[in-house]
């Protein structure tokens, strides 16, 4: 009876687990353009392991974020304060938000709040996430941060 060659079987062993094995590095993750875009993937952000959440005081960190060393490699150029977390924090500014959410964003079944002859904002972003990160953004209280009119 033949033998098999020691090297040989661990080579194809290796083998087979590279093809059935996901691949988590930088060079297959997905580079996103923007928060918006990632956080449709991923809603509290990506970051890697032992990453914490960089906050004022008025905030309670982001502890749920996606840990993945190669998503959040993919996408460091998106991690606006430096803490190894990618797209956790809330926009500074409506003019920043408005860059991703051109129409704002808002709580699933908000209502714009409008005066006078303004017809309603109605295709803002229905994101309960981002809403939430950027309630100081929301200057009519109606559920819906940085509409544009």
């Amino acid at each position: 009876m033949k033998r098999l060659n020691p090297l040989a079987v661990t080579v194809l062993a290796a083998l087979v687990l590279l093809a059935v094995l996901p691949r988590t590095n930088a060079q297959t993750a997905t580079k996103y353009s923007n928060c918006a875009a990632l956080t449709q993937d991923y809603p509290y952000g990506v970051g890697i392991s032992g990453a914490k959440d960089k906050t004022s005081s008025s905030r309670r960190p982001v502890t749920d974020f996606e840990v993945s060393a190669g998503v959040y490699s993919a996408n460091s150029h998106l991690d606006r304060d430096d803490d190894n977390i990618a797209c956790e924090e809330p926009y500074p500014n409506c003019p920043s938000l408005n860059q991703d959410y051109p129409n704002g964003v808002g709580l699933p079944g908000a209502r714009d709040k409008v005066s006078g002859n303004q017809q309603p904002v109605t295709t803002f972003r229905v994101s309960a996430v981002t809403y939430q990160l950027n309630t100081h953004l929301d200057r009519d209280d109606d559920n819906i941060a940085c509409e544009r009119h």
